[in-house]
Protein backbone atom coordinates (compact mmCIF):
# COMPACT_ATOMS: atom_id res chain seq x y z
CA UNK A 1 0.00 0.00 0.00
CA UNK A 2 2.83 2.01 0.81
CA UNK A 3 4.74 1.61 -2.42
CA UNK A 4 1.25 2.49 -4.43
CA UNK A 5 1.14 5.75 -2.24
CA UNK A 6 5.03 6.24 -3.19
CA UNK A 7 4.49 5.37 -6.95
CA UNK A 8 1.14 8.20 -7.29
CA UNK A 9 3.20 10.53 -5.83
CA UNK A 10 6.06 10.08 -7.75
CA UNK A 11 4.05 10.20 -11.09
CA UNK A 12 1.77 13.12 -10.08
CA UNK A 13 5.29 15.08 -9.31
CA UNK A 14 6.53 14.09 -12.96
CA UNK A 15 3.46 15.07 -14.69
CA UNK A 16 3.73 18.45 -12.64
CA UNK A 17 7.19 18.52 -13.90
CA UNK A 18 6.62 17.83 -17.41
CA UNK A 19 3.37 20.18 -17.48
CA UNK A 20 5.78 23.38 -16.26
CA UNK A 21 8.05 22.36 -18.80
CA UNK A 22 5.62 22.26 -21.60
CA UNK A 23 4.57 25.38 -20.01
CA UNK A 24 7.86 27.05 -20.36
CA UNK A 25 8.12 25.77 -23.80
CA UNK A 26 5.12 27.03 -25.17
CA UNK A 27 5.70 30.37 -23.09
CA UNK A 28 8.91 30.27 -24.72
CA UNK A 29 8.12 29.25 -28.51
CA UNK A 30 5.57 32.33 -27.74
CA UNK A 31 8.14 34.99 -27.02
CA UNK A 32 9.95 33.96 -30.01
CA UNK A 33 6.47 33.98 -32.30
CA UNK A 34 5.78 37.32 -31.50
CA UNK A 35 9.39 38.40 -31.85
CA UNK A 36 9.25 37.34 -35.37
CA UNK A 37 5.79 38.93 -36.10
CA UNK A 38 6.90 42.12 -34.17
CA UNK A 39 10.23 42.05 -36.48
CA UNK A 40 7.89 41.50 -39.62
CA UNK A 41 5.81 44.26 -38.27
CA UNK A 42 8.43 46.43 -38.16
CA UNK A 43 9.77 45.46 -41.22
CA UNK A 44 6.45 46.43 -43.19
CA UNK A 45 6.13 49.57 -41.30
CA UNK A 46 9.94 50.80 -42.28
CA UNK A 47 9.03 49.35 -45.85
CA UNK A 48 5.92 51.39 -46.33
CA UNK A 49 7.70 54.17 -44.44
CA UNK A 50 10.33 54.66 -46.86
CA UNK A 51 8.19 53.27 -50.12
CA UNK A 52 7.23 56.54 -52.35
CA UNK A 53 3.99 55.37 -53.50
CA UNK A 54 0.64 56.07 -53.07
CA UNK A 55 -0.24 52.73 -51.63
CA UNK A 56 -2.84 51.20 -48.33
CA UNK A 57 -3.25 47.97 -47.08
CA UNK A 58 -7.35 47.69 -45.82
CA UNK A 59 -9.01 44.67 -44.09
CA UNK A 60 -11.35 42.84 -46.16
CA UNK A 61 -14.07 45.71 -44.69
CA UNK A 62 -12.08 48.03 -46.30
CA UNK A 63 -10.31 49.74 -43.03
CA UNK A 64 -7.46 51.31 -43.39
CA UNK A 65 -4.33 49.53 -41.52
CA UNK A 66 -1.48 50.78 -43.07
CA UNK A 67 -0.78 53.41 -45.41
CA UNK A 68 2.74 55.35 -46.94
CA UNK A 69 3.24 58.91 -45.82
CA UNK A 70 2.81 59.79 -49.44
CA UNK A 71 -1.03 58.19 -49.10
CA UNK A 72 -1.48 59.86 -45.93
CA UNK A 73 -0.06 63.59 -47.04
CA UNK A 74 -2.33 63.47 -50.42
CA UNK A 75 -5.38 61.85 -48.56
CA UNK A 76 -5.41 62.77 -45.09
CA UNK A 77 -3.31 66.07 -44.96
CA UNK A 78 -0.88 64.75 -42.28
CA UNK A 79 3.00 65.41 -42.35
CA UNK A 80 3.25 62.39 -40.21
CA UNK A 81 2.23 58.67 -40.76
CA UNK A 82 -0.34 58.58 -38.76
CA UNK A 83 -2.77 55.70 -38.49
CA UNK A 84 -6.59 55.63 -39.10
CA UNK A 85 -9.08 53.04 -38.78
CA UNK A 86 -11.48 55.02 -41.34
CA UNK A 87 -12.48 52.81 -44.16
CA UNK A 88 -10.87 53.89 -47.62
CA UNK A 89 -14.26 54.89 -49.24
CA UNK A 90 -14.05 57.89 -46.50
CA UNK A 91 -10.91 58.79 -47.12
CA UNK A 92 -10.68 58.42 -51.23
CA UNK A 93 -13.36 60.29 -52.70
CA UNK A 94 -14.04 59.36 -56.04
CA UNK A 95 -15.56 60.82 -58.76
CA UNK A 96 -18.45 59.64 -61.40
CA UNK A 97 -20.65 56.41 -60.17
CA UNK A 98 -17.27 54.35 -58.74
CA UNK A 99 -18.42 52.47 -55.79
CA UNK A 100 -15.96 50.77 -53.38
CA UNK A 101 -18.67 47.57 -52.55
CA UNK A 102 -18.26 47.00 -56.18
CA UNK A 103 -14.41 46.63 -56.08
CA UNK A 104 -14.52 44.31 -52.36
CA UNK A 105 -17.09 42.18 -53.98
CA UNK A 106 -15.58 41.35 -57.31
CA UNK A 107 -12.19 40.78 -55.24
CA UNK A 108 -13.88 38.46 -52.70
CA UNK A 109 -15.93 36.49 -55.24
CA UNK A 110 -13.19 36.38 -57.90
CA UNK A 111 -10.18 35.98 -55.78
CA UNK A 112 -7.90 37.68 -58.15
CA UNK A 113 -6.36 41.29 -58.92
CA UNK A 114 -8.23 44.40 -60.37
CA UNK A 115 -5.39 46.17 -62.08
CA UNK A 116 -5.65 49.72 -64.22
CA UNK A 117 -9.08 50.85 -63.27
CA UNK A 118 -8.73 54.66 -64.49
CA UNK A 119 -10.45 57.11 -62.31
CA UNK A 120 -10.84 60.52 -60.81
CA UNK A 121 -9.81 61.19 -56.62
CA UNK A 122 -10.74 64.17 -55.54
CA UNK A 123 -9.30 65.87 -52.09
CA UNK A 124 -8.97 69.44 -50.92
CA UNK A 125 -11.19 70.66 -53.96
CA UNK A 126 -8.45 69.57 -56.67
CA UNK A 127 -8.90 66.69 -59.00
CA UNK A 128 -6.65 63.52 -59.55
CA UNK A 129 -6.54 61.40 -62.44
CA UNK A 130 -5.33 58.48 -61.02
CA UNK A 131 -4.61 54.42 -62.22
CA UNK A 132 -5.55 51.98 -59.38
CA UNK A 133 -4.35 48.20 -58.81
CA UNK A 134 -6.04 46.14 -55.94
CA UNK A 135 -4.69 43.12 -54.84
CA UNK A 136 -6.00 40.42 -52.85
CA UNK A 137 -3.33 38.90 -49.69
CA UNK A 138 -3.94 35.15 -48.86
CA UNK A 139 -3.71 33.62 -45.86
CA UNK A 140 -2.01 29.91 -45.73
CA UNK A 141 -5.90 28.37 -45.94
CA UNK A 142 -6.28 30.46 -49.25
CA UNK A 143 -8.95 32.80 -47.48
CA UNK A 144 -8.39 36.60 -48.05
CA UNK A 145 -6.85 38.32 -44.99
CA UNK A 146 -6.30 41.81 -46.50
CA UNK A 147 -5.67 44.13 -49.45
CA UNK A 148 -2.77 46.14 -51.20
CA UNK A 149 -4.43 49.21 -52.64
CA UNK A 150 -1.73 50.88 -54.86
CA UNK A 151 -2.53 54.05 -56.94
CA UNK A 152 -0.21 56.08 -59.78
CA UNK A 153 -1.18 59.84 -60.34
CA UNK A 154 -1.12 60.11 -63.70
CA UNK A 155 -0.91 64.00 -64.15
CA UNK A 156 -0.82 67.59 -61.95
CA UNK A 157 -3.56 68.85 -60.22
CA UNK A 158 -6.33 69.30 -62.70
CA UNK A 159 -7.53 73.38 -61.06
CA UNK A 160 -3.82 74.26 -59.70
CA UNK A 161 -3.11 77.94 -58.76
CA UNK A 162 -0.61 77.57 -61.15
CA UNK A 163 -3.69 76.82 -63.85
CA UNK A 164 -6.00 79.56 -62.31
CA UNK A 165 -4.69 82.71 -64.70
CA UNK A 166 -4.79 80.84 -67.47
CA UNK A 167 -8.55 79.81 -67.01
CA UNK A 168 -9.25 83.02 -65.89
CA UNK A 169 -8.08 84.35 -69.45
CA UNK A 170 -10.16 81.80 -71.48
CA UNK A 171 -12.86 83.01 -69.15
CA UNK A 172 -12.95 86.48 -70.46
CA UNK A 173 -12.04 85.06 -73.73
CA UNK A 174 -14.87 83.11 -73.99
CA UNK A 175 -17.33 86.16 -72.89
CA UNK A 176 -15.57 88.53 -75.62
CA UNK A 177 -15.77 85.67 -78.17
CA UNK A 178 -19.43 84.57 -77.85
CA UNK A 179 -20.26 88.78 -78.43
CA UNK A 180 -18.83 89.09 -81.07
CA UNK A 181 -20.00 85.20 -82.54
CA UNK A 182 -23.39 87.28 -81.89
CA UNK A 183 -22.64 90.04 -83.90
CA UNK A 184 -20.63 88.52 -86.62
CA UNK A 185 -23.80 86.08 -87.56
CA UNK A 186 -25.66 88.88 -89.21
CA UNK A 187 -23.31 90.03 -91.52
CA UNK A 188 -21.80 86.57 -92.36
CA UNK A 189 -25.15 85.55 -93.29
CA UNK A 190 -25.90 88.62 -95.44
CA UNK A 191 -22.95 87.89 -96.94
CA UNK A 192 -23.66 84.65 -97.98
CA UNK A 193 -26.99 85.35 -99.31
CA UNK A 194 -25.56 88.35 -101.35
CA UNK A 195 -22.99 86.35 -102.81
CA UNK A 196 -25.97 83.63 -103.98
CA UNK A 197 -27.83 86.48 -105.36
CA UNK A 198 -24.70 87.78 -107.84
CA UNK A 199 -23.92 83.97 -108.65
CA UNK A 200 -27.26 84.14 -110.32
CA UNK A 201 -27.03 87.76 -111.54
CA UNK A 202 -24.36 87.15 -113.94
CA UNK A 203 -23.19 85.20 -116.05
CA UNK A 204 -19.05 85.84 -116.34
CA UNK A 205 -17.04 82.45 -115.56
CA UNK A 206 -14.44 84.99 -113.77
CA UNK A 207 -17.11 86.73 -111.65
CA UNK A 208 -18.90 83.39 -110.92
CA UNK A 209 -15.62 82.40 -109.31
CA UNK A 210 -14.37 85.37 -107.42
CA UNK A 211 -18.07 85.22 -105.73
CA UNK A 212 -17.60 81.64 -104.93
CA UNK A 213 -14.47 81.98 -103.23
CA UNK A 214 -16.27 84.98 -101.28
CA UNK A 215 -19.15 82.81 -100.03
CA UNK A 216 -16.54 79.79 -98.96
CA UNK A 217 -14.82 82.04 -96.85
CA UNK A 218 -17.72 83.17 -95.37
CA UNK A 219 -18.90 79.81 -94.78
CA UNK A 220 -15.90 78.83 -93.07
CA UNK A 221 -16.12 81.98 -90.82
CA UNK A 222 -19.85 81.08 -89.89
CA UNK A 223 -18.06 77.44 -89.22
CA UNK A 224 -15.89 79.10 -86.60
CA UNK A 225 -18.42 81.46 -85.18
CA UNK A 226 -21.00 77.96 -84.35
CA UNK A 227 -18.00 75.86 -83.17
CA UNK A 228 -16.85 79.02 -81.07
CA UNK A 229 -20.13 79.54 -79.80
CA UNK A 230 -20.55 75.80 -78.89
CA UNK A 231 -17.61 75.98 -77.12
CA UNK A 232 -18.43 78.84 -74.86
CA UNK A 233 -21.88 78.32 -74.77
CA UNK A 234 -23.06 76.82 -71.43
CA UNK A 235 -24.65 73.15 -71.85
CA UNK A 236 -28.60 72.37 -72.49
CA UNK A 237 -29.32 70.56 -69.04
CA UNK A 238 -31.64 68.58 -70.66
CA UNK A 239 -30.90 64.98 -70.91
CA UNK A 240 -32.63 61.55 -71.48
CA UNK A 241 -31.32 58.29 -71.83
CA UNK A 242 -29.91 57.12 -75.42
CA UNK A 243 -28.78 54.40 -77.00
CA UNK A 244 -25.17 55.37 -77.62
CA UNK A 245 -24.44 52.97 -80.80
CA UNK A 246 -27.40 54.14 -82.31
CA UNK A 247 -26.53 57.86 -82.02
CA UNK A 248 -23.30 56.90 -83.35
CA UNK A 249 -24.98 55.22 -86.90
CA UNK A 250 -27.06 58.27 -86.89
CA UNK A 251 -24.08 60.62 -87.06
CA UNK A 252 -22.74 57.94 -90.05
CA UNK A 253 -25.39 58.37 -91.70
CA UNK A 254 -24.82 62.30 -91.55
CA UNK A 255 -21.58 61.97 -93.48
CA UNK A 256 -22.04 59.89 -95.30
CA UNK A 257 -21.26 62.23 -98.69
CA UNK A 258 -17.52 62.55 -97.10
CA UNK A 259 -17.25 59.03 -96.37
CA UNK A 260 -18.06 58.20 -99.99
CA UNK A 261 -16.00 60.23 -101.47
CA UNK A 262 -12.39 58.88 -99.85
CA UNK A 263 -14.05 55.41 -99.89
CA UNK A 264 -13.45 54.95 -96.13
CA UNK A 265 -14.29 51.93 -94.24
CA UNK A 266 -16.10 52.02 -91.18
CA UNK A 267 -16.26 49.04 -88.38
CA UNK A 268 -18.80 49.32 -85.46
CA UNK A 269 -18.15 46.46 -83.04
CA UNK A 270 -19.97 46.05 -79.56
CA UNK A 271 -19.14 43.59 -77.45
CA UNK A 272 -22.59 44.38 -75.11
CA UNK A 273 -26.26 44.08 -75.24
CA UNK A 274 -26.91 47.60 -73.01
CA UNK A 275 -24.89 50.86 -74.06
CA UNK A 276 -27.16 53.08 -72.84
CA UNK A 277 -26.07 56.55 -71.53
CA UNK A 278 -27.89 60.08 -69.81
CA UNK A 279 -27.20 62.34 -72.56
CA UNK A 280 -27.93 65.47 -74.24
CA UNK A 281 -28.48 64.06 -77.54
CA UNK A 282 -27.54 66.85 -79.84
CA UNK A 283 -24.23 67.42 -78.00
CA UNK A 284 -23.32 63.72 -78.23
CA UNK A 285 -23.84 63.78 -82.04
CA UNK A 286 -22.05 66.87 -82.22
CA UNK A 287 -19.20 65.45 -80.27
CA UNK A 288 -18.94 62.59 -83.05
CA UNK A 289 -19.49 64.25 -85.79
CA UNK A 290 -16.38 66.29 -84.75
CA UNK A 291 -14.48 62.28 -84.07
CA UNK A 292 -15.92 61.50 -88.01
CA UNK A 293 -14.80 64.74 -89.51
CA UNK A 294 -11.51 64.42 -88.10
CA UNK A 295 -10.78 60.98 -89.15
CA UNK A 296 -11.70 61.86 -92.74
CA UNK A 297 -9.22 64.46 -92.80
CA UNK A 298 -6.86 62.52 -91.63
CA UNK A 299 -7.41 59.44 -93.73
CA UNK A 300 -6.67 58.85 -97.65
CA UNK A 301 -8.41 56.69 -99.99
CA UNK A 302 -9.42 53.73 -98.45
CA UNK A 303 -9.05 54.43 -94.97
CA UNK A 304 -10.55 52.99 -91.85
CA UNK A 305 -12.55 53.91 -89.10
CA UNK A 306 -13.12 51.35 -86.22
CA UNK A 307 -14.95 51.78 -83.48
CA UNK A 308 -15.36 49.46 -80.59
CA UNK A 309 -17.89 49.67 -77.78
CA UNK A 310 -17.33 48.20 -74.28
CA UNK A 311 -18.27 48.31 -71.09
CA UNK A 312 -16.34 48.58 -67.51
CA UNK A 313 -19.00 46.38 -64.93
CA UNK A 314 -16.83 47.80 -61.91
CA UNK A 315 -16.51 50.99 -63.10
CA UNK A 316 -19.97 51.11 -64.32
CA UNK A 317 -18.48 52.98 -67.47
CA UNK A 318 -19.77 52.41 -71.30
CA UNK A 319 -15.79 52.29 -73.27
CA UNK A 320 -15.72 53.56 -77.02
CA UNK A 321 -12.65 53.31 -78.57
CA UNK A 322 -12.52 55.62 -81.95
CA UNK A 323 -9.91 55.00 -84.12
CA UNK A 324 -8.51 55.78 -87.55
CA UNK A 325 -5.75 53.96 -89.27
CA UNK A 326 -4.24 57.28 -90.62
CA UNK A 327 -1.16 59.20 -90.33
CA UNK A 328 -1.20 59.91 -86.59
CA UNK A 329 -0.68 62.62 -84.26
CA UNK A 330 3.16 63.95 -83.69
CA UNK A 331 4.25 63.49 -80.31
CA UNK A 332 5.19 66.85 -79.90
CA UNK A 333 1.15 67.56 -80.81
CA UNK A 334 -0.61 64.89 -78.97
CA UNK A 335 -0.51 66.66 -75.27
CA UNK A 336 -1.79 70.08 -76.78
CA UNK A 337 -5.16 68.83 -79.39
CA UNK A 338 -7.92 69.22 -76.20
CA UNK A 339 -6.34 72.87 -75.68
CA UNK A 340 -8.56 75.76 -77.48
CA UNK A 341 -7.48 76.82 -80.92
CA UNK A 342 -4.66 74.62 -80.90
CA UNK A 343 -4.74 73.08 -84.47
CA UNK A 344 -2.51 70.96 -86.91
CA UNK A 345 -4.76 72.18 -90.11
CA UNK A 346 -3.96 74.73 -92.43
CA UNK A 347 -5.76 78.10 -91.52
CA UNK A 348 -8.63 77.85 -93.89
CA UNK A 349 -9.65 74.37 -92.82
CA UNK A 350 -9.14 74.06 -89.00
CA UNK A 351 -10.80 76.13 -86.24
CA UNK A 352 -8.72 74.64 -82.99
CA UNK A 353 -12.21 74.26 -81.29
CA UNK A 354 -13.76 70.66 -82.47
CA UNK A 355 -11.40 68.94 -79.89
CA UNK A 356 -11.71 71.24 -76.92
CA UNK A 357 -15.08 71.15 -77.42
CA UNK A 358 -15.28 67.09 -77.72
CA UNK A 359 -13.38 67.22 -74.05
CA UNK A 360 -16.05 70.09 -72.83
CA UNK A 361 -18.74 67.70 -73.22
CA UNK A 362 -17.56 65.02 -71.88
CA UNK A 363 -16.91 66.40 -68.64
CA UNK A 364 -20.35 67.67 -68.99
CA UNK A 365 -21.57 64.14 -68.93
CA UNK A 366 -19.40 63.34 -65.94
CA UNK A 367 -16.93 61.40 -68.71
CA UNK A 368 -13.63 61.99 -69.96
CA UNK A 369 -11.85 61.56 -73.27
CA UNK A 370 -8.42 60.33 -74.21
CA UNK A 371 -6.15 59.66 -76.79
CA UNK A 372 -3.48 57.41 -78.05
CA UNK A 373 -1.69 57.75 -81.27
CA UNK A 374 1.15 56.50 -83.42
CA UNK A 375 2.74 58.55 -85.96
CA UNK A 376 1.66 56.84 -89.70
CA UNK A 377 0.37 54.12 -87.66
CA UNK A 378 -2.81 55.88 -86.85
CA UNK A 379 -4.90 57.76 -83.55
CA UNK A 380 -7.35 56.17 -81.18
CA UNK A 381 -9.68 58.30 -79.17
CA UNK A 382 -11.12 56.62 -75.86
CA UNK A 383 -14.40 57.41 -74.70
CA UNK A 384 -15.42 56.68 -71.21
CA UNK A 385 -19.36 57.25 -70.37
CA UNK A 386 -21.13 56.50 -66.90
CA UNK A 387 -23.25 53.95 -68.09
CA UNK A 388 -27.38 54.31 -66.78
CA UNK A 389 -27.72 51.40 -64.34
Amino acid sequence: MEQMDLLMKYTFLFIVILLAIILVFIVQRNKIFKSKYADKENHLNNLLLHLDKILAITDCDGVLQEITPTFNKLFLGHLENEKTNEKISEIVLIKSNFNWENIFQYLAEEKKPIENLELTAYTNDLDYKMILSVFPVFKTNHKIQSYIHIFDKRDDVKNSLHDFGHIEKLTNIGKIAAGMAHELNTPLGSIMLSADYIKQSVTENSIIDEVSKIKNRAEHCSKVVKELLGYVRKAEEIKSVYNIEEIIIKVQRMIASEISKKDIHINILSSINESHIKCNENQIEQLFFNLFSNACYALEKEGEINIKISDEPIMHQIIIEFSDNGDGIKKEHIDKVFDPFYTTKPGSEGTGLGLALCNKIMLEHGGSIGVNSKDSVGTTFTLRFPKVR
